[in-house]
């Protein structure tokens, strides 16, 4: 079972305020691409979403009802269909993954018995289930960036990536009281303003940890959009929003209308084009450094927004003359270039099927084709034809009904080949080891995608990788002579196989223990030194404190003895062939205890038949 934090619910004062600017909305005052699409009895519409279709229009979209029901449109808001749902839950905030797929969240309000949950429905919003209630919070934004991972803000912080079948407490979330709103960027990013601190968070693991990475102080951040992974924007007081084009990195303060309007929400249409809304409606056209008035709607409050990505406005107003409402603003539509090929590398004289997924309502092409034929197209789907060798770009212009132009351009984008000419041949060691690992290389090749190499006998070992370098794995017991060479290849054929490289593997020496050593009186004749095994073929040299001693042994397939060493110091051996060599395990010390030097006291000179005493040190070698 998770357990949260109880938490005092706190309300949004802007808002409560907002609610207090009730006055008459004078239809003259709107400008007449704005239209009213929703419309009902108080209490206010609460949140707005709509998910782009197959045609990539965004034609379905729901608004929640503050006390229940679910408002849903399947042609952009002309007509609406009420889902009543009857709860007595106040529906807080809602997010759709696809046109069936969609989750909500409520307030609570305990002096009302009114709890905390979150929904999902799985066909459209018709019907809708429980995944948690009973919850003491208050939840005041669900974003999902799929069916299976999504991040609810509010007085607490949940994250889930099941689907919502579990929830899981958030960490890292910069206070008990949580954060106010959130909005996924891309990836795995989610960012998060807090109004009550100013915080600005993000998460990057998908809304399990969150980092604070501005702190806004006096704008007291009520709302929070982003278009992607670099464009968002944040605001709620005093006229100003904050806008970065970094992730989050910097954030830059922008003033709307000279300080005359408050912004209370935000989208995008895409990068450059964004809109705010408060008490009026404003539009920038640069990604939010600056903006103008769009259109002064004179009185009333604006609650949430959506803007989709064919350039359709919509917002909720807070009550004017007695009823809540949806507007929508239906802008010119963007060409928005895109396409894609039957293939991106080809071999010299093949052809390439160029296909348009333009939008919105495309009705002339303009295509630049870099080292093809044609150069220039304006066919929807033209096929290129590419003779000679090369990577090339390609540029897509595109123009609507609207008049509005997009262009599109992919460097480096079509790689035309032929056979690659022959490989040189490998470089690399040519006395080898068994049990080793060497590495050979060729020289690039114009052209190819990859290289083959080939060992002869494969006996000998193996070669891994197929690129200018390969790792070459020796055999643990097969010596003798080898062969290795490499040809480069790609879509068109392989080129002819470079020359071959002679090699020659060697038996790797066995390791043996060296033994012996120890402590010697000095004058005597040492201690011996000896290595409890060897091998025929092999010669094993010994060595005084990292250098030769001069003696080299050849293996009999028995023990071996270097004979007695006086030198005292460590040593070690080495066994070799005419390829390789292996240190011999262990090291022995050889240690020399020097003779008695004892020293005595007394008189040097005596009379005859004197009796005298002398004395004599004790001596550590004694």
């Amino acid at each position: 079972m998770i357990k949260f934090k109880t938490m005092k619910m706190k309300i949004n004062f802007f808002k409560i305020f907002a609610v207090m600017l009730i006055a008459v909305l004078s239809a003259n005052q709107l400008n007449a691409q704005w239209v009213k699409v929703l419309a009902g009895d108080d209490p206010y519409f609460n949140d707005i979403w709509f998910v782009e279709g197959a045609d990539g229009l965004w034609q379905t979209g729901w608004v929640l009802d503050q006390h229940g029901d679910i408002f849903k449109t399947t042609d952009g808001g002309n007509t609406w269909t009420t889902i009543s749902q009857n709860y007595s839950e106040i529906l807080s905030t809602v997010c759709f993954v696809n046109e069936n797929v969609g989750y909500l969240c409520t307030y609570n309000r305990p002096s009302e018995n009114i709890e905390g949950m979150i929904l999902k429905s799985t066909d459209g919003g018709e019907t809708w289930v429980k995944l948690i209630s009973d919850l003491d919070y208050w939840f005041s934004s669900i974003r999902f960036k799929d069916e299976m991972n999504g991040v609810v803000t509010g007085t607490a912080n949940l994250y889930t990536n099941d689907g919502g079948e579990t929830w899981h407490d958030a960490s890292g979330n910069g206070g008990d009281q949580g954060w106010g709103y959130n909005d996924y960027a891309a990836g795995d990013t989610y960012f998060s303003c807090e109004i009550w601190s100013g915080n600005i968070g993000r998460s990057e693991d998908n809304g399990e940890t969150w980092t604070i990475i501005h702190r806004a102080d006096d704008l007291l951040p009520n709302y929070i959009s982003f278009y992607d992974a670099q464009y968002g924007m944040t605001g709620g007081s005093n006229e100003r929003v904050l806008v970065t084009h970094d992730g989050g990195d910097n954030w830059f303060e922008r003033t709307i209308d000279d300080g005359q309007g408050d912004a209370l929400c935000y989208d995008w249409v895409d990068r450059d084009t964004c809109y705010a809304a408060g008490s009026d409606f404003y539009k920038s056209t640069d990604g939010g450094d600056s903006w103008i008035v769009d259109t002064v709607f004179g009185s009333g409050t604006h609650w949430d927004m959506f803007a989709t990505k064919s350039n359709t406005i919509y917002v909720t107003n807070l009550i004017v003359s007695g009823e809540k409402q949806v507007w929508r603003k239906i802008g010119p539509l963007p060409a928005n270039p895109s396409f894609e090929v039957s293939d991106t590398t080809i071999c010299a004289g093949s052809s390439i099927e160029f296909t348009d997924l333009s939008l919105f309502d495309i009705t002339e092409w303009e295509w630049t084709f870099e080292g093809g034929t044609p150069a220039t197209s304006t066919d929807q789907n033209p096929s290129v034809t590419y003779e000679n060798t090369g990577v090339f770009d390609v540029t897509l212009t595109v123009t609507n009904s609207d008049g509005n132009t997009g262009t599109i351009t992919e460097t480096d984008f079509i790689t035309v080949l032929e056979t690659p000419d022959q490989a040189t041949m490998p470089s690399g060691e040519t006395g080898i080891c068994t049990t080793n690992e060497y590495y050979y290389s060729t020289d690039e090749v114009p052209f190819a995608q990859q290289y083959e190499w080939e060992v002869t006998p494969e006996d000998a070992g193996t070669s891994v990788g197929n690129g200018t370098e390969v790792a070459f794995e020796a055999d643990d017991y097969w010596t003798g002579d080898f062969t290795l060479k490499v040809r480069a290849t790609n879509i068109c054929g392989d080129g002819e196989w470079s020359d071959e490289l002679a090699i020659t593997l060697s038996q790797t020496p066995e390791v043996y223990t060296l033994q012996g050593g120890g402590i010697y009186c000095e004058g005597g004749e040492g201690v011996e030194i000896t290595l409890d095994g060897s091998q025929t073929g092999v010669e094993y040299e010994l060595y005084w404190e990292g250098e030769t001693t001069g003696q080299i042994i050849s293996g009999t397939g028995d023990a071996l003895s270097f004979g007695n060493q006086t030198e005292p110091g460590i040593y070690e051996a080495i066994g070799f062939n005419d390829n390789c060599e292996t240190y011999m395990s262990e090291q022995v010390e050889v240690a020399v205890n020097p003779l008695p030097t004892p020293e005595v006291s007394g008189l040097d000179m005596v009379c005859d038949e004197d009796v005298t005493d002398y004395e004599t040190t004790e001596n550590a070698g004694s």
